[in-house]
C-alpha cells in the first residue's frame, strides 16, 4: 500500500501519534464483499476506525447505522429496499455534521467505505460479507473512539 502521498493527520495529542486516512483504493473491497474477507480487511477496518475515532465520530453515530445493518441481515431478501435506503441515510448523517469539520471528515470516510462496499452487495452471501466489514469497523471504532 502506498501511503507516501497521504497527508498525515495529527491526533491532537502531544505524543506525536499521527493517523493517516487510509486510501480505500489501496484495498480490494469488491473482492471482500463478493468472495470473503482477508487480513487486509482487518487492516482497513482498524485504520479507518482509528481515523474516525481521532476525528470525533461518536459510537452512537456508527451504532445507529450498524443497528440497521444487523436488522436487515436477519432477512436480507425481504429487506433489500431498506438496505438500499441506508445509502441516503448515511449521506444525511454526514451532511448533518458538516459544521464540525473533524467529525465530518471521519463520517465522510465511513461513508466512502460504506458506499464502496454497498455497491457490490447482490445477495445474502455478499450482504453477510458487507456486515462483517461493518462489524470490524464498529469493533475497532470502540477501541479507538474518544467517546
Amino acid at each position: 500500500m502506498d501511503y507516501k502521498n497521504q497527508k498525515p493527520y495529527n491526533n491532537g495529542h502531544n505524543n506525536n501519534n499521527i493517523v493517516v486516512k487510509p486510501n480505500i483504493k489501496d484495498y480490494d473491497i469488491k473482492s471482500w464483499i463478493t468472495c470473503e474477507a482477508d487480513e487486509t480487511t482487518v487492516d482497513l477496518a482498524n485504520k479507518a476506525a482509528e481515523y474516525m475515532g481521532i476525528n470525533e465520530v461518536t459510537t452512537s453515530q456508527i451504532r445507529n447505522i450498524y443497528g440497521e445493518i444487523k436488522r436487515i441481515q436477519m432477512n436480507y431478501e425481504a429487506e433489500r429496499v431498506a438496505f438500499l435506503l441506508l445509502r441516503p441515510k448515511v449521506a444525511y448523517m454526514v451532511a448533518r455534521n458538516k459544521s464540525n469539520k473533524k467529525n465530518h471528515a471521519g463520517l465522510s470516510h465511513f461513508q466512502e467505505i460504506f458506499e464502496e462496499a454497498a455497491i457490490h452487495v447482490t445477495d445474502d452471501k455478499t450482504y453477510n460479507n458487507f456486515c462483517n466489514l461493518m462489524e470490524a469497523i464498529v469493533a475497532y471504532h470502540k477501541v479507538h473512539a474518544k467517546r
